[in-house]
């Protein structure tokens, strides 16, 4: 039985993450000068009316609970594919080759994933206690819903981050292993 690598499947994987970190980042860009407003006192020439600063934060919120859902998505994305290399990990050994490194790789990967889940977990955490959003996402206290986004968002920027270093490196990995195993 001949098992080929997934090979697109990690590309694909990345691929993915990296559109979805472009979007998020080109979403999120116009916000974060109306996040900075927010704080302005109402006085203050850079402040927006509070019903703009209510809505914009509003939109933050709601997007931020879509990219949760996104991660919700890219993580079980991720536990396929280290399932699958463990599985072309095990072919290989099977035929006597070396594979320390590659499962090295693995193991970092499975480590970055679960960096990532609880990454993705505080962010959850805190958008489901939604501290200054109303049931429906409304602003019901604005200093608090400037917490909960700018929270929540740093959150999932650090998800973004180790998850795009750890399909990198595993990707990277994969191709310095077929690279020496050519025949």
């Amino acid at each position: 039985m001949k098992l080929s690598f997934p090979h697109f499947k990690v590309r694909s994987i990345f691929m993915a993450g990296a559109v979805a970190c472009t979007i998020a980042v080109s979403a999120l860009a116009p916000l974060a000068s109306s996040i900075a407003s927010a704080a302005d006192p109402p006085g203050s020439p850079t402040a927006a009316p509070a019903g703009e600063r209510y809505d914009r934060l509003e939109r933050l919120f709601k997007l931020e609970v879509r990219v949760l859902a996104g991660e919700e998505k890219r993580l079980g994305q991720m536990a396929k594919l280290a399932n699958r290399i463990q599985t072309y990990i095990d072919a290989q050994a099977a035929k006597g080759k070396d594979v320390k490194e590659l499962q090295a790789a693995l193991d970092d990967f499975r480590a970055a994933m679960t960096k990532a889940q609880s990454e993705h977990d505080a962010a959850k955490a805190i958008l489901d206690a939604h501290a200054g959003f109303g049931p429906n996402g409304e602003v019901v206290d604005m200093k608090q819903a400037n917490t909960t986004v700018r929270t929540a968002g740093k959150d999932e920027r650090e998800f973004r981050q180790t998850v795009r270093k750890a399909l990198h490196a595993l990707k990277n990995a994969v191709h310095v292993y077929r690279e020496h195993n050519k025949h």
